[in-house]
């Protein structure tokens, strides 16, 4: 997010140098007249920039949350961002959500006994390795 309001800001400089010639300024003020900045309420900012050359749509997804080497209590959200980009949901994704559900709860279980899977004991591992195979 900063690189890009970073990215804006020196393109918006652009504008105002009399180095370029007038085209340029005149293509540089029209992207940086295109976008759009929102926050949401829950504060999520999101940046909109349209180019309207196609009937295209691309997007990114960037998120400031944690990852695989989380700390116990401090972990959540970004794995239900995982499971929400590419796990799916209970009819996309999936070829039997009730069992897949029963084995992503065992795996949430089998998190916190074990410090967020990062100690398991040979018996956890057995079980947490036999239950991401079966997802595969």
């Amino acid at each position: 997010m900063k690189r890009l309001v970073l990215i804006l800001l020196c393109l918006q400089s652009l504008i105002f140098t009399p180095a370029h010639g007038e085209e340029s300024q005149s293509a540089l003020r029209e992207m940086v007249a295109k976008v759009r900045t929102y926050t949401l309420s829950n504060g999520i900012k999101v940046i909109f920039y349209r180019r309207g050359e196609a009937p295209i749509f691309a997007g990114a997804v960037v998120v400031r949350v944690g990852g695989s080497d989380e700390k116990s209590g401090s972990t959540g959200i970004s794995h239900m961002f995982e499971h929400m980009a590419f796990k799916g949901s209970k009819t996309i994704g999936t070829t039997d959500y009730g069992t897949e559900r029963k084995l992503l709860y065992r795996l949430e279980e089998i998190a916190a006994e074990s410090d967020s899977g990062n100690n398991l004991s040979a018996e956890q591992q057995v079980e947490w390795d036999s239950i991401h195979e079966k997802l595969r």
